[in-house]
């Protein structure tokens, strides 16, 4: 039973990498087609490019593997990413508005 909520399994499918580097925008988006990404779930996208030139856009088409999230890590991932979620919103303020290095060089 144990291996049964821990078990893991890979699932080939085709995939979407959208690249750009430009003025207007730098993002690096895929989209698996077929299957939902669960959390826990890990994507790895085949001889996908790791860079691409400045002022380019590009949209390729690529295979993905997708590993599965086993029963209990994704209960687990589920769980900790409301507090993880909650870290993200946390907003500090200061009395000072530039920091004292910042206002000797303004003129």
């Amino acid at each position: 039973m144990s291996a049964r909520l821990t078990r893991r399994h890979s699932i080939d499918v085709p995939c979407t990498v959208d690249l750009a580097q430009t003025h207007e925008t730098l993002h690096a988006h895929f989209d698996v087609r077929g299957i939902d990404i669960q959390p826990g779930d890990s994507v790895l996208i085949h001889e996908a490019p790791s860079r691409i030139g400045c002022g380019e856009h590009c949209l390729l088409e690529h295979r993905a593997t997708v590993v599965r999230a086993g029963h209990l890590k994704r209960r687990w991932i589920r769980f900790t990413s409301q507090f993880e979620l909650s870290m993200r919103w946390e907003v500090g303020f200061s009395a000072d508005p530039l920091p004292a290095a910042i206002r000797r060089r303004q003129p």
